[in-house]
């Protein structure tokens, strides 16, 4: 097969007489060679229709490495062909190129070799899917391991797929947002030992969703924006020891789940922005002394909820944007001296309220209203 150039312009530089070369000169060169090989490689298993540009090869920037399923549609399979012989190239140039091949190669180096088929799985970190049809073909994939993130988008009626994903022992990052999972789906991912962080926002999972989830003794990370949870939800949620960081807006959440969630020893970051969460809740929240950073945007606190947040000994960043706060509520949280990021944006504080913040404007890092 005729290769194309590669790397012309660097390949020349480290071809200077031995007699003038550097170490640094012979680590460079070395570096070019391992990657014309790795190049040529991907050049050779992908075939010319399936190799990467011309640009691409001689210098342009590498394809991202988060792939498609190894074995998804596009690389065309034709009935009787003849598995070819696999190259003989070390296992780390198989991975590289793997890693920084685009989808096409990487499909066509699972058809070289059990061997290739296992280094170039093996290379691959993260995968974005669509469809439950995609998400079964990765799980098989990569079904020894190395895979340790999915997202998944237009999932469709695919509960049996959750099933195998909370199955899975090696993916510790899950996106699902979107994706009409119901309830049905969270029970299913509820039984996962692996998965640390989990984005189901906009699901509906609703209450029974929430708890099943709240049951996941591995989850850490875990937003649940816009599910219907209400105040039920946050007080199971609550009662889970391992989570340290939850997203709850748009939640329908009052006082009683705020209340819940205040009592909690473990979480450090909460998100209740667009709820109902009044000036009760946020006292309740000002006396927790694990949160670090809280939202409350588009809540109902009031200037009396300000104050009792600003009596806060824990808490680092508080976002408040339109929350009804006046001057009295923007003094108070300027005398915390904690509070080193504040957002009081939507709010009507007053030449009196911008007045008492600018005055201590260099204690913050980030400061808006």
């Amino acid at each position: 097969m005729n290769l194309p150039p590669i790397g012309q312009g660097t390949a020349a530089r480290s071809a200077a007489p031995a007699a003038n070369a550097t170490n640094t000169d012979a680590n460079s060169a070395s570096a070019v060679a391992r990657q014309q090989s790795a190049r040529r490689a991907a050049h050779s298993i992908g075939g010319g229709a399936q190799s990467q540009s011309n640009s691409e090869i001689s210098g342009g920037p590498p394809p991202r490495r988060t792939a498609r399923p190894l074995d998804a549609p596009g690389v065309p399979k034709q009935a009787g062909a003849q598995t070819p012989s696999s190259p003989t190239l070390p296992s780390a140039v198989l991975a590289e190129v793997a890693e920084f091949s685009d989808r096409a190669t990487q499909s066509a180096m699972r058809l070289v070799s059990q061997e290739v088929k296992e280094v170039a799985t093996l290379a691959v970190r993260s995968v974005v899917v669509r469809g439950s049809g995609e998400l079964t073909a990765a799980l098989t994939a990569f079904e020894a391991g190395g895979l340790t993130k999915v997202t998944v988008r237009e999932l469709g009626a695919g509960v049996a797929a959750l099933h195998r994903l909370a199955a899975n022992p090696h993916i510790t990052t899950l996106d699902l947002r979107l994706n009409n999972i119901l309830t049905e789906g969270a029970q299913a991912l509820s039984a996962s030992k692996s998965i640390r962080e989990l984005d189901m926002a906009g699901n509906f999972i609703g209450v029974q969703g929430a708890t099943a989830l709240a049951a996941c003794p591995s989850i850490t990370t875990l937003n649940l924006d816009a599910n219907t949870i209400r105040d039920e939800g946050a007080v199971a949620l609550a009662a889970r020891s391992s989570i340290t960081s939850l997203s709850l807006a748009l939640n329908n959440i009052g006082n009683a789940g705020a209340q819940a969630l205040a009592a909690s020893k473990s979480i450090t970051s909460l998100n209740l922005d667009f709820n109902r969460v009044g000036a009760e809740g946020a006292r309740a929240l000002g006396e927790n002394k694990s949160l670090r950073s809280l939202q409350l945007d588009h809540n109902k606190l009031g200037d009396a909820g300000a104050q009792a947040l600003a009596n806060s000994q824990s808490i680092t960043v508080l976002s408040l944007k339109s929350n009804s706060i006046g001057a009295a509520g923007a003094m108070a949280l300027a005398r915390n001296p904690l509070i080193t990021s504040l957002d009081l944006r939507g709010n009507d504080i007053g030449d009196v309220g911008r007045r008492a913040l600018n005055e201590v404007r260099e204690r913050f890092d980030s400061l808006m209203f």
